[in-house]
């Protein structure tokens, strides 16, 4: 839900902002699927939330989709079910549940918590004949040719995920 992400994946996913008495909604279009969803409203603190939560899913029934809220965070969560839930299901899907790591873990990389990626980075360094060079405007084609090579030679990808090379376009630009 931050600026950042909401920009980079506002035209790969056709996200969506409005504000509707005193709250922030926003949709998005699921580029694979074209099914709508939301994402969990703004609610401001002493509002209630389950009144943001029926007119999210009013709008999803209304638009003849799915009536997934999705990026749900833990206070959001505390709050609705302090209003009630019945009739609602609530679930973790770990499937897009972000890593943050301490910059100190990845700059060393030990315990076990990292054994596969110290592999993949030993792997990398004995293979590869690399070089560090500052990213320049001028580069961000071939980044971006490297990025769609990368999502096409994936073993568990049938095809280039459109959505996410157009966000890492925003990102790099």
């Amino acid at each position: 839900m931050s600026f950042a992400n909401l920009y980079i994946w506002r035209k790969g996913w056709q996200i969506e902002i409005c504000e509707h008495e005193g709250v922030l909604y926003f949709s998005y279009c699921h580029p694979d699927t074209g099914c709508m969803g939301h994402m969990q409203p703004i609610v401001p603190k002493g509002m209630p939330v389950k009144p943001a939560v029926q007119t999210a899913i009013a709008d999803l029934k209304a638009r003849e989709c799915g009536l997934d809220i999705m990026g749900v965070n833990d206070d959001f969560v505390v709050r609705f079910r302090s209003e009630g839930t019945e009739g609602y299901l609530i679930e973790e899907d770990r499937d897009l549940a972000e890593y943050v790591y301490l910059t100190s873990e990845l700059i060393n990389l030990s315990g076990k918590k990292f054994h596969s990626k110290r592999n993949h980075l030993n792997k990398f360094l004995a293979d590869t004949a690399y070089t560090w060079q500052d990213l320049t405007p001028d580069m961000l084609t071939q980044c971006l040719g490297i990025c769609r090579e990368w999502f096409r030679d994936r073993e568990d990808s049938d095809d280039v995920d459109e959505s996410e090379l157009c966000a890492i376009g925003e990102a790099v630009s």
